[in-house]
């Protein structure tokens, strides 16, 4: 799967460079089609990319869009898009789970609908508890992951009590002092098991900077997990008091769902809530958000879903503007135009 890290290394590859973005056929999945629509497309801006490059550069632009050309009649790898990175040395097809927009980019590698698409997928902490073990698990809202178990297991064939072994089978016919000395390490084992399980919810959680932690078992065993974690962590944790350590990943997942929906809703709620009450030292406007954005002075960046529009981007030096004139401002190069929404998601990688 994709993350930030693979996005990464993709940047690093030698410019120039052609990147494509193409959907597919969504009515035939099965045979992994390109859509009608998106090849005539891909025909059509492939011309104009040509004409718009530098005279020097459209041999090389030709030479790349004609690779990826053969490429789509031999092969149909799968996903729901494919992004594709072609240059002189080099060759990355890659499919796509998600729908993007047709894109063709002559230059450095044009990622930001691959950062966009990463920082919409949000994978959440989920640790299902019991009595035998805790599991721990990425929650999206496609699936589920297990990462690991921790098992939990009472060995009590050592403890002693006045000169015997006191085993499990004995206390079953115990009573009065005995019993509660069983029953007292039976809790200070389970006690230690959860202290446990919450170190790994906090290592997890230190990974996962934005992401919820949702613990889910019988009451007894979340809250003790809950008191041994940092308090740092109180605003992500959420719960869900259900002994549902039996149930297979897909019915897991399809009883969580509704549940983590409100929990996210209840999330975002909150952070939008903390930043209108210091509205002091808030930036409000698109306009005047994008130019925060490129100082480098926006800590969290919240988006209305609703969001559209064209911004013009420099692939010289990197400036962004939402004028119309096709010139860079600052390099004076032409400029290609992005639609605004996707650029300002793509920056929540950076600035958050």
């Amino acid at each position: 799967m994709l993350n930030a890290e693979s996005v990464a290394t993709l940047s690093e590859l030698d410019a120039p460079l052609l990147t494509a973005y193409l959907n597919r056929q969504p009515s035939e999945p099965s045979r992994h089609q390109l859509h009608p629509e998106t090849l005539a497309w891909m025909k059509r801006h492939g011309k104009a990319l040509v004409e718009k490059v530098s005279p020097g550069m459209r041999s090389a632009v030709r030479e790349q869009l004609a690779r990826i050309d053969n490429f789509l009649a031999e092969r149909k790898p799968g996903g729901k898009a494919l992004l594709i990175l072609a240059g002189p040395a080099v060759w990355k097809a890659i499919p796509l789970q998600d729908s993007v927009e047709n894109e063709l980019a002559w230059g450095k590698p044009a990622l930001m609908q691959l950062q966009v698409a990463i920082g919409r997928r949000k994978l959440d902490c989920v640790v299902v508890l019991n009595r035998k073990r805790a599991r721990f698990l990425d929650y999206s809202d496609e699936g589920m992951n297990e990462l690991f178990d921790l098992s939990f297991a009472i060995d009590s064939s050592q403890w002693k009590k006045k000169g015997s072994y006191v085993t499990v089978e004995r206390t079953e016919t115990t009573r009065g002092s005995q019993h509660d000395a069983y029953e007292h390490r039976v809790d200070a084992r389970y006690k230690h098991f959860l202290r446990q399980v919450a170190k790994r919810c906090a290592a997890l959680c230190k990974v996962r900077t934005k992401n919820l932690l949702i613990l889910v078992g019988e009451p007894r065993f979340v809250k003790e997990v809950e008191k041994a974690l940092p308090v740092a962590l109180a605003g992500r944790v959420q719960s869900v008091l259900r002994d549902v350590g039996s149930l297979s990943l897909p019915k897991l997942h399809g009883m969580l769902k509704q549940e983590i929906g409100r929990f996210r809703q209840k999330s975002d709620e909150e952070l939008v809530g903390t930043i209108l009450r210091h509205r002091q030292r808030a930036t409000v406007g698109i306009d005047e958000t994008i130019a925060q954005l490129q100082k480098g002075r926006i800590r969290t960046l919240l988006l209305s879903d609703r969001l559209n529009g064209v911004i013009h981007e420099c692939p010289e030096c990197g400036q962004f503007d939402r004028a119309a004139d096709p010139i860079c401002s600052v390099c004076h190069r032409w400029i290609c135009a992005k639609r605004y929404s996707s650029w300002l998601a793509a920056t929540i990688q950076i600035c958050m």
